[in-house]
């Protein structure tokens, strides 16, 4: 039989201790393309003994409807992006609270007064993240604006983006979060419990009608990478077709 050893240390950080975790393999191909549908869990302790902590909410809220191009401007992104950064605190906080939890939620959006959303401002909200949880936290990711695939990895554009640069590749991954940057994010953040929300929509009023490129098989596939790569809950509220789309990984 074929045989491997894998060393957890670059993985110490996900990791709860003292026989509390718990391994669940799941084999990619080369590309990282097509992957197994994972072996069972191999227990590394038992979880009765383990001691209660505080769970704490880690939340980063984007919202971007203004944006240089006027013509890729949306009318609800900041609404919405408030109206979710509101709702977790509260929830977070008659949830969590009662047990010694903390809610923590930064927000980003292109309202007037609010810290704009960028590069910038994104690596050093997931620093903070990444300085204040541990394993047993919650982390969610929630992004309001447009959306746009290419060759199946999902971009965000920043406010500076054009609608040149939703149908440039090059252009766009200058001028957007791209899927990779995402998920190395993400996977620096030491919570098991993790949720991206996608409320992205085609840009259907682009000038020139130049349109987003997140089209439904497109966003399925991106979503799908995402899900898979990250062992996370991913929701898309807004695809092409105008549906729902609730994709779960436990």
């Amino acid at each position: 039989e074929d045989a491997f050893t894998l060393s957890l240390e670059p993985y110490a950080h996900f990791l709860r201790g003292e026989g509390q975790d718990a391994l669940h393999l799941v084999a990619w191909n080369a590309a990282e393309r097509v992957s197994s549908r994972g072996g069972g869990r191999l227990p590394a302790g038992i979880l009765d003994d383990a001691e209660p902590v505080g769970v704490n909410l880690h939340a980063l809220v984007i919202g971007t409807g203004a944006y240089e191009d006027p013509g890729l401007n949306l009318r609800y992104p900041t609404a919405d992006a408030e109206a979710v950064a509101a709702a977790l605190r509260a929830g977070g906080e008659a949830f969590l609270g009662p047990s010694g939890g903390e809610v923590h939620v930064t927000l980003l959006s292109t309202a007037e007064g609010a810290r704009a959303p960028s590069a910038e401002a994104l690596d050093a909200a997931f620093t903070e993240i990444r300085e204040r949880s541990g394993p047993d936290d919650i982390l969610i990711v929630y992004l309001s604006g447009h959306g746009v695939s290419v060759d199946g990895q999902y971009h965000y554009p920043w406010p500076e983006a054009t609608a040149a640069d939703l149908s440039d590749p090059e252009l766009l991954a200058a001028r957007a979060l791209t899927q990779e940057r995402l998920m190395a994010h993400i996977r620096g953040v030491a919570a098991n419990k993790r949720l991206l929300v996608l409320d992205t929509c085609e840009s259907g009023g682009v000038a020139d009608g130049a349109r987003s490129q997140l089209t439904a098989d497109a966003q399925r596939r991106a979503v799908e990478e995402l899900r898979y790569r990250m062992g996370m809950t991913v929701l898309v509220g807004a695809p092409a077709n105008g549906a729902v789309t609730v994709d779960v990984a436990c």
